[in-house]
């Protein structure tokens, strides 16, 4: 950009308060897009693995819900939220994280292995 990137720096920032996982299910459905056009790319039938991946999106988006549902009243409790933040992040580095990372999110046969433990 010849006015240089100050200009456009609304367009190139995006506020994440507290630490909503948001950006995360954009990545989750990315990654679950990809992985339909690549099979479908391949010649597979995506039909069934579209319908998987759509359940195990909103198993997660359910999983996710209690993190953040009714938790306004204990932000104002320093000593309380700094568990509660040492807490959410290590459940998020040590799962849903550490399975992207693996390239294990999209991977069904895992998932529905692992599934029991990841509830």
């Amino acid at each position: 950009f010849s006015g240089g990137l100050g200009n456009y720096r609304r367009c190139w920032s995006f506020l994440d308060p507290f630490y909503s996982p948001g950006s995360d299910f954009i990545a989750m459905n990315n990654s679950f897009i990809t992985e339909l056009i690549v099979k479908q790319s391949a010649g597979e039938d995506i039909v069934l693995v579209t319908g998987q991946y759509e359940e195990l999106f909103r198993t997660l988006f359910l999983a996710f819900g209690p993190v953040y549902e009714d938790q306004y009243p204990i932000m104002g409790n320093a000593k309380v939220m700094t568990i509660k933040v040492i807490w959410d992040f290590t459940l998020y580095w040590c799962g849903i994280a550490l399975l992207f990372f693996r390239n294990k999110l999209c991977d069904l046969a895992f998932m529905q292995s692992a599934g029991t433990l990841l509830q």
